[in-house]
Formats: C-alpha cells, sequence, structure tokens
C-alpha cells in the first residue's frame, strides 16, 4: 500500500469541504420569514357577516352626510350614508347590502336670550355634540333573527347605539328602533329614503323642519 495514499485522500476530504464552504457562501439559502398570521375578525366568537355592528370610525369623511333634521325640541340632526347606497339610488336600484347609516344629534346652540340660535336660513345652529347619542344601521344579507332585538328581519337592517368620543357600544334596548322602522316597510325601512333620492339626484343636503320632539318619525 502507498504510505502516502492516507494523507493524499485527507487532502482530498478537505478540498471537497472547502469547495462545499464556498459554494455555500456564493450561494446563500433563500431567507426565510415568519409565516404571516391571518388577520382575525374584528370580533372573535362569531360568524362570518354576523359579528356586531362596529363604530363606524371617521364616519363623517367616509360616508356621506345628506340629510340635517331640525327638531322642535332645539335638537338637530345629521344624518350619513355609504356612497355607495347614493350610488345605487342613482342607478334606481334598492339600497345595498353594506350600507352604513349614522344619525349624530346636536343640541342647539343658545342665543344671547337664552333661546335657540338659528341662521339666516332659520335652521338651527349646532351646539354641542350628544356623545352619548351617536346611533347605526347596517344592513346586511346575513343577519339571523336571534342577531336582532326584534321577531322579525326588518329588510337586512340592524341597529346599534355608540358613545361618540370612545367609540363604546352603548347597551340599551333597541327595540324600539325596530318597531318604528316596521312603519317604513315601504321605503325599504329607511324613513328619508325619498330625501336620499333627492340628494342622490341634486348633491343638496336637504334639511327638513320636524314638528316632533326625539325620534319620533317625522316623515
Amino acid at each position: 500500500m502507498n504510505p502516502r495514499l492516507p494523507i493524499l485522500v485527507i487532502a482530498g476530504i478537505l478540498i471537497a469541504l472547502s469547495g462545499l464552504a464556498l459554494y455555500a457562501r456564493a450561494n446563500p439559502p433563500p431567507r426565510q420569514f415568519p409565516a404571516v398570521i391571518a388577520t382575525p375578525s374584528p370580533v372573535s366568537g362569531y360568524p362570518p357577516g354576523r359579528e356586531p355592528i362596529p363604530y363606524p370610525v371617521d364616519y363623517r369623511t367616509t360616508l356621506a352626510h345628506y340629510l340635517t333634521v331640525d327638531r322642535v325640541d332645539a335638537v338637530t340632526r345629521n344624518v350619513y350614508i355609504s356612497r355607495e347606497a347614493i350610488e345605487a339610488v342613482q342607478r334606481g336600484d334598492p339600497i345595498p347590502y353594506g350600507t352604513v347609516v349614522v344619525i349624530e344629534a346636536f343640541d342647539a346652540a343658545l342665543d344671547s336670550n337664552g333661546q335657540p340660535a338659528l341662521d339666516a336660513q332659520g335652521r338651527l345652529i349646532p351646539g354641542a355634540l350628544r356623545v352619548d347619542e351617536i346611533h347605526v344601521g347596517e344592513r346586511r344579507s346575513t343577519w339571523r333573527i336571534e342577531d336582532l332585538s326584534a321577531t322579525s328581519h326588518l329588510g337586512g337592517w340592524n341597529f346599534r347605539a355608540f358613545e361618540f368620543d370612545t367609540g363604546t357600544p352603548i347597551d340599551k334596548d333597541l327595540s324600539d328602533c325596530f318597531s318604528c322602522h316596521e312603519g317604513a316597510s315601504r321605503r325599504e325601512f329607511l324613513f328619508s329614503r325619498p330625501l336620499l333620492a333627492t340628494y342622490a339626484r341634486t348633491g343638496e343636503i336637504q334639511h327638513v323642519s320636524c314638528p316632533l320632539p326625539n325620534r319620533d318619525p317625522c316623515f
């Protein structure tokens, strides 16, 4: 046996290992990234499409202000709706599922005599926002009767109330919302549906003076 053979074998192995090291440096393995975790539902524990109505953040900019209602009790309310609903009305289509309606309420500002202040057009000038009176309606095709404070479906509508500053849901009985809106079945359960159509046609915010207090239907 050639006494130099083991040395040559070892040298060959070292050369091979050196070559592998150089190759690894020149060809690093693809970088491994952590698996992306799917974004969870905003409210866990609910089937898709049956989550509670969320607080509509930035509703004043994301929705369209189409109506202001001045009431005899010196409260003025602004009503907002999804822009997709306006586009649907312009096409002559029903209000689509996914539509959100928001109502905010202000106590009227007072003049120097302590009376509700009016602008040049005789409309109430808004004063302090009622921060505990942000009412939201949302139309979905996925609500089930157990999701509603009602005994029957209302054209896909559901309702919820929030605090303005925090977006905290207000725990209150919403059955009155459903029983009231039942009277607007011919208007897609939206009392102001004709005024929405006028806004969709003209682009002008509609103003209405209502002789009734609180949230009694005016239309």
